[in-house]
């Protein structure tokens, strides 16, 4: 299940590149496979060492515009979370004046933001193209990606033929300078080779990200009873497909919502939150 073999792939070192001999497993399903294997499900991912904490890596302070973390206390049986600037943490009041943010209360406030616009089919709906039409987008790109990348690496090869054919009848500084640009060619070459199994396993992975763009519509349709049933991962997962970012400003008392899915801007009927 592991041997790249059998997908048409040859190992190179930590590498695996695209083969000549046919294979007897198709790449999607590999790849599908790998990523069975290290429990890794398709399209986006979230990643986090404590799940409850759904808007890690989304937030960013309004005082100094660093990132905002995780963090908790526990008095007796009872922990408290909240997130917190880096820039505090790092230099204490003198680097940013930012305070510690109830997790519970922020969460919750920009979940409220996101029922707020679920309401009705308009927003889903929109969701819906801007997924759709970035998806296209980037599997257009990456099939041009992959039909250029051959011919570069044609290219490198015949003047790497040509540097080789020439060693023989140079010497001193000549020789040197040939035998370095022909050490580059070799190295951009091996880029290349690199880039294009990217490629390759980025177009596998494209089917992934369709039904992962399909669920997150189909959660956003129907926010409320989707929300309530999620698991904390997976209430992650999808504030990560739809928050581009969380900015609190603690001078104002002021939370902006931004969607990544809505060109970035605030979301609408962004207000003042208790801290």
């Amino acid at each position: 299940m592991r041997s790249p073999l059998y997908a048409g792939f040859v190992p190179y070192g930590a590498e695996t590149h695209p083969g000549e001999h046919p294979a007897i497993v198709d790449r999607s399903t590999y790849h599908q496979v790998q990523d069975m294997l290290e429990g890794r499900g398709p399209g986006l991912q979230y990643h986090g060492r404590n799940p409850d904490y759904v808007l890690r890596g989304l937030l960013r302070c309004g005082l100094c515009g660093e990132a905002m973390t995780p963090g908790s206390t526990r008095k007796g049986t009872r922990e408290y979370r909240y997130y917190r600037c880096v820039t505090r943490d790092k230099r204490g009041k003198e680097g940013c004046r930012a305070s510690p943010i109830p997790a519970a209360a922020l969460e919750d406030f920009v979940v409220a933001r996101l029922r707020e616009v679920s309401v009705g089919k308009g927003f889903a709906a929109q969701v819906h193209a801007r997924l759709t039409a970035r998806l296209e987008e980037k599997h257009k790109a990456l099939l041009a990606e992959r039909a250029q990348l051959p011919k570069d690496l044609s290219k490198r090869a015949g003047e790497s033929a040509k540097w080789v054919d020439s060693l023989s009848k140079l010497e001193g500084p000549a020789r040197r300078l040939v035998e370095e640009k022909l050490t580059a060619a070799e190295e951009e070459a091996a880029g290349m080779k690199k880039r294009l199994a990217e490629v390759e396993r980025a177009l596998d992975a494209m089917e992934g990200e369709k039904l992962e763009a399909a669920w997150v519509v189909q959660a956003l349709a129907d926010f409320d009873a989707v929300w309530d049933a999620l698991t904390a991962p997976n209430r992650g997962r999808l504030l990560q497909a739809l928050v581009g970012r969380v900015v609190v400003d603690e001078d104002t008392d002021r939370v902006d919502v931004h969607l990544v899915l809505a060109g970035e801007t605030a979301m609408p009927g962004s207000k003042e939150v208790a801290a």
